[in-house]
């Protein structure tokens, strides 16, 4: 499998890094912190053919990320606007 891979599976951003010891780690943005955690569940979704699964460039995928976090920002900062 050629790394890294970078996809969209349903409404969350995947990415399949390689590890500096040859393995791979799986990880998924978490909307709740706007960070990536590890989910090795979302392997199967892209490696094998899955209609949910959308394929983009890294320029894409990080345009994405950057996105989804400035969102996550604006909500919290309206939140704390409401307390």
């Amino acid at each position: 499998m050629k790394l890294p891979i970078f996809a969209v599976v349903g409404a969350r951003l995947v990415r399949v890094l390689q590890t500096s010891d040859g393995g791979m780690s799986v990880q998924v943005l978490d909307p709740k912190s706007g960070e990536f955690v590890r989910d090795r569940s979302y392997l199967e979704k892209v490696t094998l053919t899955n209609n949910d699964t959308d394929f983009v460039s890294q320029d894409e995928f990080e345009e994405m990320v950057a996105a989804a976090r400035e969102r996550r920002a604006k909500r919290l900062a309206e939140d704390s606007e409401k307390k």
